[in-house]
């Protein structure tokens, strides 16, 4: 876990029965993440990648499949061309 805006990483051990309230900050937010070799870098150092976890864990087996299906028409559906349209009064 890495804290947001400050960058500091908080490591959790696998099958760790640890209170939250004993390795995480009071009133801080915290970001997933998982540690990927960085191979342009010669010493080998790992860097942060974002892992997003869209909601997967709350979701009953149909409904996920439900909501893969949504999210395929919603970029299906999604402006091409990459420019939003313009926010302004209408003519």
């Amino acid at each position: 876990m890495v804290e947001k805006g400050a960058g500091d990483r908080k490591f959790l051990k696998d099958g760790s029965e640890e209170y939250a309230n004993g390795v995480l900050g009071e009133r801080r937010a915290y970001n997933f993440v998982e540690m990927v070799a960085n191979k342009e870098d010669p010493n080998g150092d790992e860097e942060p990648k974002l892992i997003s976890i869209n909601g997967a864990c709350c979701r009953t087996p149909a409904e996920d499949l439900i909501w893969e299906e949504e999210q395929k028409n919603i970029e299906a559906a999604a402006p091409k061309g990459g420019k939003a349209p313009a926010k302004g009064k209408k003519k």
